[in-house]
């Protein structure tokens, strides 16, 4: 099999001593299984282990369309380097579709039989360690060959016409769902245990526990496809699985985009809102300028007003037009902050651009009052200044008389 995913034979023979031998590429990193046993020091994991997962089904595909079934797919045959490079190991139970399955390690007629899983089922593995309860790290040859918790009901069941690509489809499943659940599909029990409940098919709490999870839909509908008893049910080989892992990588991608799309925008709105709000703040500031130079200029004329009245009655006619100016100032001044409120000209207008807009209204409309004309001069020059706009505001002041 010649795929990035599965290591190279470079040679096979035999020794001098007729010893058969073969040697392949040498494959360092992390088994899966060690991997998944480390998650709980990373929750936040889910799309690099099933990226992981996508590799090995779509490994798994280009076996199958070899005609090539492994029969022993575990998270421990798999091993990912350090720079993630996924690898399926252990070929060693493989087998070409429609060939009858070879029986491991046949017994000899002549010599004593040994235990097989059948006979050993009255009683509880011995070796069974605490981690693993019924030991599905290890592979069982003998009348099955498989790993239990990992191979389908009919490889359980030695139903040799039925193992096919589909029973590499249900050790994916079961590795999807350990995967999901941080679990694998039988929890407790002896190895025997095990070998008959996936006899049985017996995966009532792995059902239970699908039906129950309310995330990634997805993959969990592509679980409970793969680990289907009834072997018709199931995907009918890895491609499959591989087209479905793929999309839906695809889609968490979208998403993602998505969201990064929807928080810039939102940060966007944000800046621009900030932005409206500092306007706001230099326009109401500008505003409040124009307003006490105003009533400035109203009460020194008032007063001035005030005291020309009680000398005579000359200076009273010249209050009288002085306050008639400052009307016509604030009349004029008002009228331009009027129609460019935000209401009016929406909230992007600038104190610049009011000011700019106000110097046509002036030429001609004071020629004849050119103190008139003069203040409101030197209001917009005063202006034009507070805004840094100095060549404008000296122009300004010059056209005072």
């Amino acid at each position: 099999l010649q795929h990035p995913g599965i290591p190279p034979v470079y040679d096979h023979g035999r020794l001098d001593d007729g010893t058969p031998f073969f040697s392949m590429k040498l494959i360092e990193g992390q088994t899966f299984h060690e991997i998944l046993k480390s998650r709980h020091r990373d929750t936040d994991r889910l799309g690099e282990l099933i990226g992981i997962f996508e590799t090995v089904a779509q490994t798994l595909a280009y076996a199958h369309s070899q005609q090539i079934v492994h029969r022993d797919l575990k998270p421990q045959n798999i091993m990912v380097g350090r720079f993630g490079e996924v690898q399926v190991m252990d070929w060693g139970l493989a087998k070409p579709l429609g060939e009858n399955l070879l029986v491991i390690d046949e017994p000899d007629a002549s010599a004593p039989s040994r235990t097989t899983p059948r006979a050993a089922e009255a009683e509880p593995d011995a070796s069974t360690d605490a981690a693993t309860p019924h030991g599905g790290d290890l592979t069982t040859a003998g009348d099955i060959v498989g790993t239990p918790g990992y191979m389908p009901p009919e490889q359980a069941l030695g139903d040799i016409d039925s193992v096919d690509a589909r029973a590499d489809v249900f050790a994916l499943g079961a590795i999807l769902f350990q995967i999901l659940f941080d679990r694998t599909l039988f929890q407790s029990g002896s190895r025997v245990d095990v070998i008959e409940k996936t006899r049985q098919g017996d995966l009532s709490d792995a059902f239970e526990r699908l039906d129950r999870e309310e995330d990634h839909q997805e993959l969990v509908a592509l679980c409970r496809r793969c680990l289907a008893i009834d072997l018709t049910q199931r995907p009918t080989d890895a491609s499959e699985v591989a087209q479905t892992t793929s999309d839906y990588i695809a889609g968490l991608e979208r998403r993602m985009r998505h969201a990064e799309i929807e928080r810039s925008q939102s940060e966007v709105r944000i800046v621009e809102s900030r932005k409206r709000q500092r306007w706001i703040v230099g326009l109401t500031s500008a505003l409040t300028a124009v307003a006490i130079l105003s009533s400035v200029i109203v009460g020194v004329q008032w007063r001035k007003a005030t005291l020309a009245a009680q000398a005579e009655s000359d200076a009273r006619d010249l209050a009288e037009k002085e306050t008639r100016a400052t009307s016509e100032i604030n009349e004029f001044l008002n009228g331009i902050l009027a129609s460019s409120l935000p209401e009016e000209r929406g909230y992007d207008v600038t104190l610049r651009e009011v000011i700019d807009d106000a110097l046509p209204d002036l030429e001609g409309k004071f020629s004849e009052r050119p103190r008139v004309e003069g203040t409101i001069r030197r209001t917009l020059g005063e202006s034009y200044r507070w805004l840094g706009e100095q060549d404008v505001s000296e122009q300004q002041l010059s056209l005072i008389h």
